[in-house]
């Protein structure tokens, strides 16, 4: 829920600031535990991390095991109680951390992914983004494993070049490795999506501004500087384009 929907159903909600320090301090110390049981850790920022935990049973047990003693040391050490989720890979990880929201444990076993997705709600699929969402009451499907029995020739016609990787997706299929990031890197990220096609500079220039603004107030605030710039765009037909400096 948003803060802007919280408030309509608490007039007198009582809103507490965030602090960017503390935050910062809470995502290393998850990062520092989270490498104590794997070499491979994804920090996504915002308390978000994937672990690579292949080759590591003889040292931790069971995958399940070993993620119960990360939570306990994260609840331990940070005071929060997180989300876990053990499975193939990272995209049906996070669809089952959405699924058990707040807080728990969920593992899914090899081979269940498919089954898992299936009945859920389309709109809750990692990678779907607003035109999709706005594409999907129109073709009626309503369930990831709705999505997953499209044929080739469906999914093109209906999604475009996106159609057999939204696919996959919904047969819980994903690729993309864990992509470790040092302990000393900070990632301060910023995001956001057009409630429509938006094609006027002006404002998609106004509204780059405004995210840098925002996210060079937290590094202020934490008092760091920036080392290098990242920028990312998804069209609306799906493509990514994407642009570095430092």
């Amino acid at each position: 829920m948003s803060l802007a929907v919280a408030q309509q159903y608490v007039p007198q909600l009582l809103i507490v600031p965030p602090d960017p320090a503390a935050n910062t301090r809470a995502n290393e110390e998850m990062e520092r535990i989270a490498s104590i049981y794997s070499p491979l850790v994804q920090n996504d920022s915002g308390g978000h991390l994937y672990l690579n935990l292949a080759g590591t049973a003889r040292l931790f047990g069971p995958h399940i095991d070993c993620a119960v003693r990360i939570r306990n040391q994260i609840v331990e050490a940070v005071g929060i109680e997180p989300t876990l989720a053990v499975a193939r890979n990272k995209l049906v990880a996070k669809f089952a951390t959405r699924s058990i929201r707040p807080s728990g444990i969920a593992s899914i076993r090899e081979g269940d992914e498919a089954s898992l997705l299936a009945p859920r709600d389309a709109l809750l699929l990692p990678g779907i983004g607003p035109s999709i969402a706005r594409v999907l009451p129109v073709t009626g499907l309503r369930e990831i494993g709705q999505l997953a029995a499209l044929s080739d020739e469906e999914a093109l016609s209906l999604f475009g070049r996106r159609g057999l990787s939204l696919r996959g997706a919904a047969l819980g299929l994903d690729e993309a490795p864990v992509a470790p990031s040092g302990l000393s890197e900070r990632v301060v990220s910023r995001r956001l999506e057009f409630a429509e096609d938006m094609l006027e500079a002006p404002l998609i220039r106004g509204a780059l501004i405004s995210l840098m603004e925002d996210a060079g107030l937290e590094l202020r605030k934490a008092l760091l500087a920036a080392r290098r710039i990242r920028l990312a765009v998804c069209y609306a037909d799906g493509v990514w384009g994407k642009a570095e400096g430092r």
